[in-house]
């Protein structure tokens, strides 16, 4: 359960604070006495405004309690009653204590960071030039991120690399809080990124990958995930389904990102945030079952190692078992991320993070099409064979060192290092399904090794040039990935959709086609440069060259190489006519080297790159709790990689030509009243191609696939605040999409459909001392309505969606 309240370090730089902004409505309140920091968290939680204090100031401390109808600051005066503490107002809805009698002061406080190394403001460039607060390298979350209901007030760091707020950013940028994640159970990515406006899976790669489509394009190179700012691909760092077990937020930035992180698609890229070890002891014991024999056991606990608190730990681990509504389908998994921070001095920190993943799954590659429309069957059927499974080993780690050069200027070097393994055999469908069902059956075995390796090294800091203030970015990324796979294929003769065969018999000999590796090393300086040129008015400028080279060698004889030198610009300005309102624009470019594409004549197919303009506009309501962008765009992708048709072992590709994608975009996301949270998208997306292909079968005006024309989403919670029924509540919600083809030929389509979901929710905070129970039942897909979630982009390939299921889940924290 996300509480919203923030338990910081004191602040090392002053800046003004915003005062109580005027009369709150009241509310009522039932806070029985007991410790101090319990008492705040119930505060918190019940007026959805932040408290921030050092640990220490509370350590001990009781609170008389109060009960009755108040405003806010009369019930916290009331709560800090006789503790010799008082408060400020740090901004419209944060609230820091410090030492003195209690009441209200409305003189201006220190900010009291929860993250980084704070660093002052530089010095005015000149009468009247604009000023940039201090920069703050991510460091440190205690307790819990500073969250509105569903909107984030955490600084976020995935567009620019330079932390601040969403609203200065000149691109749209949505968040995914924890407190959603917890809301809607989600064990998987897929669970959750449905509530950004135009993105969703589109296909799961046999039921063990993430394939994000953003804004109509698909990156089947899984080009666009990234966790804690380095690329975390399926081809080199993750070979399997993400977990989210040890994820405090997503962060999606939408369109091109290559001028900061290299090859990307050009839809956008989203960025994996983990959690950080915690100031303060925080133990949690989470258990989620539900349908299909699930079974979620997960720890999370945390605090420091030593007296001092220089020595920080947090650990998350779980295990899971569960199977699916497709016959026969099954999986476990094993989890294990530790996390440690150091503090070695004033200005440096090293941080460490780990992750191990065991998974073991059978290879899901949903239905095919027949005629016009997906195969007519329950969505239950599986047609390969339940009893091969597919074992996954994954290992990453993650070193940072922070370090203050001065008060102005940070260094940062991150080294972030993965193996992974894996042990492929499965029996699957292959071709196209006939009029009356047959289609064929292959057996592939791919023991697989994929590693990455890569170095940043980063100088930020803040300065001015005449009457100019800037924020710089200036880095350098080095790295090595390497793909060892061998490929086995063996004929299993045909099956017929509508009565699936269950004995499998060869019918052709296993024929080694491919035995070999793939390596490509790349150097990338990168620069970012905001620059206020007045105090509401900022320029963005960025830009990344990388040098990259490719090369893909079978039986010791090199096939294929490459060597590609590509510029990503980016230019966009944020301009705030009152400060609740941002207007912002941008243009960027996009490149993306096609490992592993190839045509049959062993050609390397050249990068995709894509072009996109953006506008929009961002507002910050009711006080900043409810949070809305909407932006309008378009997109040009040229030279992409598909499959190539006429190839029966779905190895080579051929390029295609210019794909367009323009549209709108709403997101809205907060919490509207204390107890009631809200996040909602609408997106209108015309995606289409532009060029014909005789080849491939496209031609020019075809529709890409897995792109509604209309799609969006609506999820609620309410959390009852007062009477007998209190600490209970309840969520609904609804995803919605319109029909999409299923294919780049347009041969086939999949129905649109709105899935309704649903839960209920005890929330009780010191339900023992010191402890606060969360119980929830969670209803996905109430009405059992058959959908589709999207296809690989052809016809043996589509992927049903998840019928009624339920989830019960009981998480413990203790602290």
């Amino acid at each position: 359960m996300a509480l919203a309240l923030t338990i910081g370090q004191s602040a090392a730089a002053a800046q003004p604070a915003a005062s109580g902004q005027g009369e709150r409505a009241p509310v009522t309140f039932d806070i029985a006495a007991q410790p101090l920091t319990s008492a705040l968290h119930a505060f918190a939680e019940t007026t959805g405004l932040q408290v921030s204090y050092p640990a220490e100031l509370a350590a001990g401390v009781s609170s008389p309690g109060v009960a009755g109808r108040y405003e806010p600051e009369a019930a916290l005066r009331a709560l800090l009653a006789g503790t010799g503490l008082t408060y400020r107002f740090t901004d419209a809805h944060t609230v820091t204590l410090v030492e003195g009698q209690s009441g209200s002061m409305m003189t201006p406080a220190p900010a009291t960071p929860r993250e980084g190394l704070a660093v002052p403001e530089p010095p005015r460039g000149g009468a009247g030039s604009p000023r940039f607060k201090a920069i703050k390298v991510p460091e440190i979350v205690v307790r819990e991120s500073k969250e509105v209901g569903y909107k984030t007030d955490e600084e976020v760091s995935s567009p620019t690399r330079l932390p601040g707020p969403v609203r200065d950013l000149p691109q749209s940028v949505e968040v995914i809080t924890r407190k959603l994640m917890d809301d809607q159970k989600a064990v998987r990515i897929q669970d959750v990124i449905r509530n950004v406006s135009g993105t969703f899976i589109s296909s799961t790669g046999g039921g063990r990958q993430e394939f994000i489509n953003i804004r109509g394009i698909t990156s089947f190179a899984d080009l666009n995930i990234f966790k804690n700012g380095f690329r975390d691909d399926s081809g080199f760092a993750n070979r399997v389904f993400r977990e989210t077990a040890n994820l405090q937020r997503i962060e999606v930035l939408k369109g091109p990102a290559s001028f900061l992180y290299g090859r990307a698609a050009p839809g956008g890229i989203m960025n994996l945030i983990t959690k950080k070890p915690l100031e303060e002891p925080y133990y949690s014991a989470d258990l989620i079952f539900g349908s299909y024999n699930l079974y979620r056991p997960s720890i999370d606990v945390s605090g420091p190692l030593n007296a001092s608190k220089s020595l920080l730990y947090r650990f998350n681990g779980l295990y899971e078992s569960g199977g699916s509504f497709r016959d026969g389908v099954k999986h476990d998994r094993v989890f294990a991320a530790p996390s440690f921070s150091w503090t070695l001095g004033s200005r440096t920190r090293l941080l460490f993070d780990m992750e191990y993943l065991y998974d073991d799954r059978v290879i899901d590659r949903g239905l095919p099409a027949i005629g016009r429309g997906v195969a007519p069957v329950p969505i239950s059927t599986f047609l390969g064979d339940p009893n091969r499974r597919t074992e996954f080993h994954q290992g990453k780690a993650f070193l940072v060192l922070l370090h203050e050069l001065s008060n102005n200027w940070t260094w940062r070097t991150g080294f972030r290092t993965a193996i992974a393994s894996e042990a492929y055999d499965s029996i699957e469908q292959t071709g196209n399904a006939t009029a009356t069902g047959n289609i064929g059956l292959v057996r592939f075995e791919q023991p697989t090794t994929a590693q990455s390796h890569y170095l940043q090294n980063e100088v930020v800091g803040v300065f001015s040039t005449g009457w100019l203030g800037h924020r710089l970015l200036a880095g350098v990324e080095i790295g090595r990935e390497r793909l060892d796979q061998t490929i086995v294929r063996t004929g299993f003769g045909t099956t017929n959709v509508f009565n699936p065969t269950r004995v499998f018999t060869p019918t052709t000999a296993a024929a080694n086609i491919f035995d070999g590796y793939g390596v490509a090393n790349f150097i990338a300086p990168y620069l970012v440069d905001q620059v206020a040129l007045l105090d509401n008015l900022k320029l963005f400028l960025g830009g990344r060259f990388d040098i990259f080279k490719q090369e893909d060698v079978q039986g010791g004889v090199s096939t294929a190489s490459v060597s590609e030198n590509f510029f990503s610009p980016m230019l966009g300005v944020n301009y705030q006519p009152v400060k609740p309102v941002s207007l912002y624009a941008n243009f960027s470019r996009s490149f993306a080297p096609q490992l592993g594409a190839i045509t049959q004549d062993n050609q390397v197919i050249r990068p995709a790159t894509g072009t996109q303009y953006e506008a929009g506009v961002k507002t910050e309501l009711f006080d900043g709790r409810l949070f809305t962008n909407l932006a309008v765009f378009q997109i040009t992708q040229r030279n992409l990689a598909t499959f190539d048709p006429t190839d029966p072992t779905f190895r080579f590709s051929l390029p295609t030509g210019e794909r367009r994608s323009q549209g709108v975009e709403l997101d809205v996301a907060g919490r509207v009243m204390p107890g009631l949270d809200v996040i909602a998208t609408y997106a209108y997306i015309d995606a289409e191609n532009r060029s014909d292909d005789s080849v491939l079968g496209i031609a020019s005006g075809n529709t890409l696939a897995n792109a509604p024309l209309h799609s969006g989403s609506l999820w609620g919670t309410y959390t009852i605040q007062s009477g007998p029924l209190r600490n209970f509540g309840a969520g609904v919600g609804f995803y919605a999409a319109a029909k999409r083809l299923g294919d780049l030929q347009n041969t086939y389509e999949m129905p649109g459909y709105v899935r309704l979901d649903a839960a209920l929710y005890y929330r009780k905070l010191e339900v023992f001392k010191r402890t606060n129970l969360t119980a929830a039942l969670n209803f996905r897909n109430l009405l059992d309505h058959e959908y589709f979630e999207g296809s690989r982009e052809n016809r043996r390939e589509v992927y049903p969606g998840v019928p009624f299921t339920v989830l019960g889940s009981i998480r413990l924290e203790f602290y």
